[in-house]
């Protein structure tokens, strides 16, 4: 049904301008984050280090991913501050989301071989004590 709805040239160029002026709206500083530093201490993960490589509140939202790669920013960095970035410029509330950690026995998809390797070397050790 949809696919002979075809969006002229001029519409998809007047759609892709808006979201462009959208995301690149610098929202003024807050009383909680007043600052570049602030805004790094709250998101955390150790981002606050990074603070150097924005000078300006505004070069932090007008900065791309691409310019965060060539400043030396690693890729699981540039997508966490980007992702904060964009809350802040949402309005949304802003605080640190930590890290997942991994399983003792290793992810889903291989905890059943982990205990069972754990397990046999368990029994294994057992054996060998007993002996």
């Amino acid at each position: 049904m949809f696919a002979s709805i075809r969006t002229s040239p001029v519409l998809r160029s007047s759609l892709t301008c808006q979201l462009r002026l959208k995301s690149t709206f610098v929202p003024q500083p807050t009383p909680l984050i007043p600052d570049v530093a602030t805004f790094f201490n709250k998101i955390g993960r150790g981002t606050a280090e990074q603070a150097e490589n924005f000078p300006t509140w505004e070069s932090l939202f007008t900065t791309t991913s691409f310019e965060m790669k060539e400043k030396g920013l690693d890729i699981q960095t540039r997508r966490y501050i980007l992702k904060q970035v964009e809350h802040l410029r949402q309005g949304e509330k802003i605080h640190e989301h930590l890290q997942g950690k991994k399983s003792y026995y290793g992810g889903e998809y291989r905890r059943k071989e982990k205990t069972a390797k754990l397990l046999a070397k368990k029994r294994a050790e057992r054996i060998q004590y007993e002996e």
